[in-house]
């Protein structure tokens, strides 16, 4: 990140002195890489016996998502969910491969529902307009992803 000026924020006419952060140079977003990445480690875990692991990002909220690369801060990110420029949260595919980890395991374990309903995100953490809508499956919806 390179800002053009380094301000006080609490100094008068700082908003006009600066401009937001951007990226430094050519970067692309790869989505699928964080999810190569949380199932590789999953396999790790899986292998090695663990018993319960934790990713350690929900979302990044201080690096938000943009369409335009110069300034996609949350490219970043190790959060498994982006903060759009409105404050929603939208799933990166990551969050998806994290879902299907879930799924795998509790099959594997015979333990749960099968099929759509084998992981039950806590929505209570979830805005009302996050929360899976009545007859959509309880890990979210591919159709509602970005």
């Amino acid at each position: 990140m390179t800002p053009s000026v380094r301000v006080c924020a609490s100094i008068s006419g700082a908003a006009s002195r600066s401009r937001r952060p951007n990226i430094d140079g050519d970067y692309i977003r790869d989505e699928d890489e964080q999810a190569r990445y949380l199932r590789r480690q999953w396999g790790v875990f899986d292998e090695e016996g663990v018993d319960t692991a934790f990713w350690f990002t929900f979302a990044g909220y201080t690096p938000p998502h943009h369409e335009d690369p110069r300034y996609d801060l949350d490219m970043a990110s190790y959060g498994v969910r982006k903060v759009m420029p409105d404050g929603s949260l939208a799933p990166k595919r990551s969050f998806h491969a994290m879902a299907e980890a879930y799924r795998s395991a509790q099959d594997a374990q015979g333990a749960g529902p099968k099929g759509d309903d084998a992981f039950e995100f806590p929505t209570s953490s979830l805005s009302r307009a996050e929360r899976p809508r009545a007859g959509e499956p309880r890990g979210g919806s591919p159709a509602r992803a970005p």
